[in-house]
């Protein structure tokens, strides 16, 4: 259990992560890849950026995905399943999406928000972590977040100039005792 929510009776610890009457964690999975996107960037835990091929394409190429932080439910500020309501800019429509969310569905951002493809399949995305981000006190799922959709070394092997760049960087970079805690490529 993450820290700060364990108690010895059961009853009280599910009471501090879970509403009334509850006894799983409640993501609503029928929402948009635009409601959690939005989440992560109204609580400045991340900075995307899409690029687009041509001017005249819908879709974009590629993306990437600062790190700015992510919350620990610890440092969430309220109850976990307690609803904060969008800013007022990010309230288009309503029937877009729902203009509250939970620590829930902060969570389920970091494994919905990337899920954008375009219609020749190719999107990628490049992920990094701001040099400002504190990675001290990393929440479990994350850390599983990051094992589960973290770098695939074997898609270098298709591109020599790149892998040959990957090994140089790998051989040549020390990371600090911080940035360790996530799993090596």
């Amino acid at each position: 259990m993450e820290e700060g929510f364990y108690h010895e009776n059961p009853s009280i610890a599910a009471s501090k992560i879970f509403p009334p009457k509850w006894h799983y964690k409640p993501w609503n999975l029928a929402q948009p890849q635009s409601y959690y996107a939005t989440i992560l960037e109204i609580t400045d835990s991340v900075k995307f950026k899409h690029f687009k091929l041509h001017s005249d394409h819908t879709e974009p190429a590629y993306s990437t995905c600062i790190i700015h932080k992510v919350i620990h439910p610890k440092d969430w500020g309220q109850p976990l399943h307690q609803p904060v309501s969008f800013p007022i800019q990010y309230r288009t429509s309503p029937q877009d999406f729902n203009t509250t969310y939970t620590y829930w569905d902060y969570q389920q951002a970091w494994f919905n928000a990337f899920l954008i493809q375009n219609q020749n399949h190719s999107h990628s995305w490049l992920f990094y972590f701001h040099n400002t981000m504190n990675t001290t006190n990393l929440p479990f799922w994350f850390l599983q977040w990051w094992d589960f959709y973290g770098c695939y070394v074997d898609y270098l092997k298709e591109h020599p100039l790149v892998e040959n760049g990957y090994l140089h960087f790998k051989n040549n970079f020390q990371p600090t005792p911080s940035e360790r805690k996530f799993s090596q490529l």
